[in-house]
């Protein structure tokens, strides 16, 4: 699907971007941010955390929790999208911003679904397009969450601008997941700190990539 002009020039400032990935500086600022505020980032986690787990218990129902999960999940993940992103701009936005995006459960269930075939495809056909699917489409959820175009577009935008950038995504993407579940070690309650922080820095490293903050001179 070809881009629109104002798409294209998006894609094509992301490209120069000058080390938007760095994961230094990303996880950086992510502390910055998570020490300016830390009962409000937690606060809004937490609340995340306890939903995710009700409507995980709530799929298990037959039949029922299939349709709560399908109107439920990929909309509360698009405004996780969000709220991540007002944060990662220096924002304080309040809870009801997590639920702000269900008017658009469409879109986002249409997202989720396109991916998740897609990348389980790519998974079945010797498992390497399957990751680099879901790694160059990560950016997808917060391109939506900003309405720079359809699903559809998000995932291409994604994709085009992440792959230029892969050998960095892929560095990111393994630091933070290290960083995520190594608050694990501490009996479990370190990763109040660590999971938190670790969302936070993909949230910034969007803004790097997609706001200009980044862009070479």
């Amino acid at each position: 699907m070809p881009l629109n002009p104002s798409q294209e020039a998006l894609v094509n400032q992301a490209k120069l971007a000058r080390d938007p990935l760095d994961v230094g500086a990303c996880l950086g600022q992510a502390w910055h941010l998570l020490r300016s505020d830390f009962w409000g980032i937690l606060g809004g986690f937490l609340i995340l955390v306890v939903l995710g787990g009700a409507v995980g218990v709530l799929s298990l129902i037959p039949f029922l929790g299939i349709a709560i999960g399908i109107l439920v999940a990929p909309a509360l993940g698009l405004g996780a999208a969000a709220w991540l992103l007002a944060r990662a701009r220096g924002q304080r936005p309040s809870v009801a911003l997590l639920f702000s995006q269900f008017p658009r459960f469409g879109e986002a269930l249409a997202l989720y679904l396109v991916n998740a075939i897609l990348v389980a495809l790519g998974l079945a056909l010797c498992i390497l397009p399957g990751l680099y699917l879901a790694l160059a489409w990560g950016a997808s959820w917060g391109l939506l969450a900003d309405r720079r175009g359809s699903f559809w577009e998000c995932m291409e935008i994604s994709r085009r601008t992440l792959t230029a950038h892969l050998g960095w995504a892929i560095l990111l993407f393994l630091v933070l997941s290290l960083v995520a579940v190594s608050g694990l070690l501490l009996c479990g309650v370190g990763v109040l700190l660590t999971a938190p922080l670790a969302y936070l820095a993909y949230a910034v490293a969007y803004t790097r990539l997609f706001d200009g903050a980044a862009v070479a001179g």
